[in-house]
């Protein structure tokens, strides 16, 4: 099992832990029809059963877990049958609001007490990264630090003129600006950029100025998983200004687009909203609906000297441009063959193919790291294929191939499932094939069907005979842009 050392306790005691599980995920549609994307089933065990283990294992006491009016109920059915020790307070805000808000709500009621929050999607699933993201926050004197992951090389995938590597989805590309110790200097959507990338020189200038060098490296082959660390200062932040609506797509493009501004542009109003506010040590922090100050301060209202040893020492003249710090930790992704927690890398599964990515890799865990034995409640078929209790029908490793299959389901004769994932209660006919789709909860796959690359929703019915690739069938409308 992961030990987890004195000093990690240190810094996770000192943290508040917030789970974001508000969102259905429009890039899930039609699975998450109804239901939060926190609680779809990885390696047949709800996500967020996963990351609540996850964060008890590392040393976690307890959690804020945030969800809206809309999933009160399943979310609240899923805490009862939940066996974990870790301490889970149920915060439930209205549909309408958004992610900053809920966080801001837990500030005003004087809920967060550590020192800093980690913030957390409830489809997420991290290990060790949790550790060094803190320790990271914390050497650098970081105000946010984000948990990025280095994606490979794209893979390639067999098609009928030759083999073609897989192409991420543009929505989840960045150009993320990198300088000395992963400070984070720019960050920035690629379907926001029209022609080119413009980075002005102003802003390398200034870079340099606070000893994070003179180069910023652009990278577009990082994965933001949303997973991040705030400084109080920036609750206070949140707490002085509610136009910050959503982390994402308000807070942190603030942050890093406004956090080397000098102090005569913070004080002459430019971006004294922004400024950094935190207290030193021996003071007192801002306490919820009090006045924002302009910066952090020591106690005796000087600015903190950098130490010998400290990394985040600027040049004489750097404390002038800042006005908050923003950093990455950045890992690379994880090979699940090694089957062990130091290999085990944080995993997201808000689109299809990530979903179906983590339940491959959640399969090749060792059992000792899955709640409630849950890997042990059904059989492995190989590395990366499990099959739930229960499920009746064919199911060996030739016609059962890098797919989970639910509990209760039923397999007919000759049917073949590659890269695939069946939830419970579904029924594939026989001589089916299923190829990297995902089959919903209690769903019905005629005989003699070829679904490639599709999603069926669940309980919907698809009849004998259909050739499909690239398609999804459901019931239900796709719903419009979530705040979450």
């Amino acid at each position: 099992r992961l030990s987890v050392s004195g000093a990690m306790v240190s810094s996770v005691t000192r943290t508040s832990a917030v789970i974001l599980a508000g969102s259905s995920g429009s890039r899930l549609f039609p699975l998450t029809t109804g239901k939060p994307k926190a609680l779809l089933p990885i390696a047949n065990t709800p996500c967020l059963g996963l990351l609540l283990a996850c964060l008890e294992r590392n040393g976690f006491r307890e959690v804020f877990l945030v969800t809206t009016e809309d999933f009160r109920e399943m979310v609240s059915s899923f805490l009862t049958d939940f066996e974990g020790a870790i301490a889970i307070h149920l915060e439930v805000n209205p549909d309408t609001v958004g992610t900053a808000d809920a966080i801001r709500t837990l500030y005003r009621e004087n809920k967060l007490k550590g020192e800093s929050v980690l913030v957390i999607p409830g489809e997420c699933v991290v290990e060790r990264q949790v550790h060094d993201l803190l320790d990271k926050h914390q050497r650098t004197d970081a105000d946010l630090t984000i948990l990025m992951v280095k994606e490979p090389p794209p893979q390639l995938e067999k098609g009928k003129k030759g083999n073609k590597p897989r192409k991420r989805d543009e929505e989840d590309i960045e150009f993320v600006g990198l300088a000395q110790q992963d400070r984070i200097i720019f960050k920035k959507p690629l379907v926001a950029v029209e022609e080119e990338l413009t980075i002005p020189k102003t802003l390398l200038a200034r870079t340099s100025l606070t000893g994070s060098g003179s180069k910023v490296h652009a990278r577009s082959n990082l994965t933001d998983t949303q997973t991040l660390v705030l400084s109080r200062w920036v609750l206070e932040l949140l707490d002085a200004d509610d136009q910050f609506k959503s982390i994402k797509n308000d807070l942190v493009p603030y942050l890093i687009r406004r956090q080397l501004h000098s102090l005569s542009e913070a004080s002459s109003g430019k971006a004294s909203s922004v400024s950094r506010a935190r207290s030193g040590a021996g003071s007192e922090p801002t306490a919820p609906g009090q006045p924002l100050p302009l910066r952090r301060t020591d106690s005796d209202g000087a600015m903190p000297r950098p130490r010998a040893t400290d990394e985040r020492a600027p040049k004489d003249n750097g404390p002038d441009l800042e006005t908050c710090r923003c950093f990455a930790l950045v890992v690379d992704r994880a090979d699940p063959s090694a089957l062990g927690p130091s290999s085990i890398c944080t995993l997201r599964a808000n689109t299809i193919h990530s979903f179906l990515e983590m339940n491959r890799e959640v399969v090749a865990w060792p059992t000792a790291l899955a709640p409630w034995g849950a890997l042990s409640s059904g059989t492995r078929l190989g590395p990366f294929s499990l099959v739930g209790k229960d499920t009746a029908g064919a199911t060996t490793p030739k016609n059962v191939n890098v797919t989970v299959v639910g509990a209760g389901c039923e397999i007919g004769p000759g049917a073949k499932l590659n890269q695939s994932i069946v939830m419970s209660g579904a029924k594939i006919g026989a001589e089916s094939l299923v190829q990297h789709s995902v089959v919903g909860v209690g769903a019905k796959i005629g005989e003699k069907c070829k679904l490639m690359d599709c999603q069926v929703g669940d309980g919907y019915e698809v009849p004998d005979g259909t050739s499909a690739k690239g398609e999804s069938f459901s019931d239900n409308a796709q719903s419009g842009q979530e705040m979450w």
